[in-house]
């Protein structure tokens, strides 16, 4: 889960240089940039990104919503056995139906009455 989260933490940078900053145009590349609102000249930033660039990254995402999408399932697994780890109360089955949840032969086995051994 980690290098996919990492892939989108990168993702989510380019998206943010492209949402939040003005651009300019360059023939097929833009440049992204802060510097009419950046506090200070250390904090200017300038991203260029051509127009092949932004439309590949833009398929990418797509392919990595799929990879979510698909993995989604793992996720709430994961998030489901943390919490049970946390607290096991969840686990707890009430002594009345814990004989129920026995399989076939668990119960064949107490339903027997007790052997006597010979004397």
């Amino acid at each position: 889960m980690d290098p996919l989260f990492t892939e989108i933490g990168n993702l989510k940078v380019i998206r943010d240089h492209i949402a939040h900053h003005r651009f300019l145009v360059r023939e097929r590349e833009l440049l992204f940039t802060n510097m009419d609102t950046a506090r200070n000249t250390t904090a200017v930033q300038f991203n260029r990104y051509s127009v092949e660039e932004l439309n590949e990254m833009a398929e990418y995402a797509g392919r990595l919503a799929a990879r979510v999408y698909l993995l989604r399932g793992a996720l709430m697994l994961e998030t489901a056995v943390a919490r049970m780890k946390r607290d096991p109360t969840l686990l707890e089955i009430p002594a009345r139906l814990r004989s129920k949840n026995r399989g076939p032969k668990a119960r064949q086995q107490q339903s027997r009455p007790p052997r006597s051994s010979p004397a």
